[in-house]
């Protein structure tokens, strides 16, 4: 038997079936692109997302128990149904959570300066009712000064500290004394210093106290010590010259300070001087003069009893002593006389 010929094929089926395997290939390599590159975005979308939030997180750390946003807070607050207002809820307080502890009010440090000019008519009620409305204060008396001559008119002016609570009481009294001439305030406020000095001398000693636990638990030598004890002077030194401007600022603010010029309306007129005393009469002279001579006398008599007192303790030693020396002399004489 002769075998059969296989069929031959045409040139287009031909080249059809041998382009078959290249296209399945080449969809296959698409789909794979695809699959990776869907992947490749969604992993590099989460690892942006770490690292934002990782860095979001060292700039401002957050807290589990930290109080919500104002917006936030308030879109949870409001009933439903309500149309969220942004500016409503930026005027609205913020909610604290429980068991989380207020904020402290500050408490500003603002020093008050007063110039009060008054013309009064009489200065001396005057004095005495600034003295009456300083003590009634509680305030004090810094520096005062007054001048008056002859023809023109008194002045007086004082320096007054009146605590900073009672200062505008204490201005409200005084500028119906008189009529004023000058009334100017002004005020320092020292808030932010003092908050910033607080905020130094709490990071000083926080550093101070970790050199100090370095060196008590860490030195192992004197060199050690010293270079660490080098190293916490300055700290100490920075220490007490905040909390001494610090106590400045205390001190300035706890009272504020008045100068008070009081003008009197009329010209100054001195009292008039005393008469001068009238001549004594001849009996005035007399008297005074006997009146000189019997205290001179009683005097002289006063010294003679004295003198004879502080004698008397010594007579029983020098009377006997007189006595013998009389004796002894009298002898004497007896024997030296020749008889006749």
């Amino acid at each position: 038997m002769i075998p059969a010929e296989p069929p031959v094929r045409p040139p287009a089926a031909a080249a059809r079936g041998s382009a078959r395997p290249f296209f399945v290939v080449f969809g296959v390599t698409i789909v794979l692109l695809i699959v990776g590159g869907v992947f490749l975005a969604t992993s590099t979308k989460h690892a942006f997302r770490e690292s934002f939030s990782f860095v979001g997180s060292a700039i401002k750390p957050t807290s589990a128990s930290s109080p919500p946003a104002p917006d936030r807070a308030a879109r949870e607050a409001a009933p439903a149904g309500a149309v969220f207002d942004p500016l409503v809820a930026a005027q609205a307080p913020v909610p604290v959570p429980a068991g989380q502890p207020k904020a402290e009010p500050v408490d500003r440090k603002i020093v008050y300066t007063a110039q009060l000019d008054l013309v009064v008519k009489n200065l001396d009620a005057a004095d005495k009712q600034v003295d009456e409305l300083l003590t009634a204060n509680g305030g004090r008396l810094v520096s005062s000064e007054s001048r008056g001559d002859a023809g023109s008119k008194r002045t007086a002016t004082f320096k007054l500290e009146v605590p900073a609570g009672k200062f505008r009481a204490f201005m409200s009294a005084l500028r119906p004394l008189g009529v004023p001439e000058r009334d100017k305030v002004d005020s320092d406020d020292l808030t932010d210093e003092f908050v910033d000095i607080q905020i130094r001398v709490k990071h000083l000693k926080a550093e101070e106290d970790n050199l100090l636990k370095l060196l008590t638990e860490r030195a192992r030598s004197v060199e050690e010590s010293l270079a660490i004890r080098r190293q916490m002077l300055p700290i100490r030194e920075q220490i007490e010259k905040a909390e001494g401007r610090q106590k400045y600022i205390e001190a300035k603010a706890a009272f504020s300070t008045v100068t008070l010029k009081l003008r009197e309306e009329a010209n100054y007129v001195p009292p008039t001087a005393d008469p001068p005393p009238t001549p004594p009469t001849f009996g005035d002279r007399v008297a005074a003069t006997f009146g000189g001579s019997w205290s001179l006398l009683v005097t002289v008599g006063e010294w003679i009893a004295l003198v004879g007192v502080a004698v008397a303790p010594w007579l029983p030693f020098v009377v006997p002593l007189a006595f013998a020396g009389v004796w002894v002399s009298r002898r004497r004489a007896g024997r030296a006389t020749p008889p006749a």
